[in-house]
């Protein structure tokens, strides 16, 4: 049983992380575009941020893409899409 709750403590503690680091990347958006970005309102695969937004903003971030990059390099992140 230890085996069992260690597995799942484990796996507690990495959906956890996870989502701090979702918000930590949230916030470095908020601060960068000057509006409020959740965590659900983005995804990271394959190090392309995928952002799901207006158009409006979207045109923000080609803008500012390359702070933005510079800002989320220690995230992996090294491209916007």
């Amino acid at each position: 049983m230890t085996l069992f709750n260690d597995l799942l403590k484990n796996l507690t503690n990495s959906l956890i992380k996870k989502e701090s680091f979702k918000e930590d990347i949230a916030l470095i958006l908020s601060k960068n575009l000057g509006v409020q970005i959740k965590s659900d309102d983005f995804s990271i695969k394959n190090s392309v941020l995928f952002l799901n937004a207006s158009p409006t903003l979207k045109s923000a971030v080609v803008f500012k893409k390359d702070k933005i990059i510079k800002d989320l390099s220690g995230f992996g992140v090294k491209n916007i899409n």
